[in-house]
């Protein structure tokens, strides 16, 4: 028992694969500047980039709540966003999230790419499937689910880009060749709301391999218990 606790620990503290990452949310009270009823006006950018999400309007920002997975903190959007300034991040590219949606909002736009874009997006279909999108829709039939926190995957790399969450198989789609050119979390130009809750994003500039997302999916199940 020992054994696994350092084990753990250990893996925690060396935290995920640091090649090719660009941006690292993580929802830990350390990384986040809230106000007094918690509501969210800066998310650190972990990696060391400076890529910080912001939000200045009180009436966007999202409420950070202790202790909602194995322990971890989240921050809960609910018709919410936050964004960073423009930067220079293109495909291929590959993003972790996790999340626990909690209502079906309208498509539940999780991420998009620069505020104001219509570059990256992953977000629920109206028949309740993740799509990925870079300019041309992927509709996958891997089920947006709710009520249960997840960790869902996508690279984006043109024909060779793909989507998955937890355990499950790889939905494969050509979505275009759009960039991001920044990074935005809750909500696409005032439409696309995401409704639940996010404890940690990753996101690399390069396109992950088998190994490598196992890599990193197995930091994040280590961390917050998902499967």
């Amino acid at each position: 028992m020992v054994y696994l606790l350092n084990r753990r620990n250990a893996f925690r503290e060396e935290g995920p694969p640091a090649g090719g990452r660009i941006i690292w949310y993580d929802a830990d009270a350390a990384y986040v500047t809230k106000d007094g009823s918690n509501y969210v006006s800066q998310w650190d950018d972990k990696s060391g980039n400076g890529h910080h999400l912001t939000q200045s309007s009180g009436s966007y920002q999202p409420r950070w709540f202790s202790s909602q997975v194995n322990g971890y903190p989240s921050i809960y959007f609910n018709v919410d966003y936050l964004k960073t300034s423009s930067f220079t991040f293109n495909q291929p590219c590959t993003y972790y999230v996790v999340l626990n949606g909690q209502s079906g909002g309208y498509y539940d736009a999780l991420m998009n790419g620069l505020w104001g874009s219509t570059s990256t997006l992953i977000n629920r279909t109206a028949t309740g499937n993740y799509n990925y999108y870079a300019g041309s829709n992927v509709v996958t039939n891997i089920p947006f689910s709710y009520q249960s926190y997840d960790i869902v995957m996508c690279c984006f790399n043109g024909s060779s880009s793909f989507l998955k969450e937890n355990t499950g198989s790889k939905y494969n789609g050509n979505p275009g060749s759009a960039n991001p050119s920044g990074f935005s979390l809750g909500m696409r130009v005032n439409s696309y709301q995401y409704v639940g809750y996010i404890a940690e994003v990753l996101g690399y500039n390069v396109a992950h391999n088998d190994s490598q997302i196992a890599e990193v999916m197995g930091y994040l199940n280590e961390k917050y218990s998902i499967y």
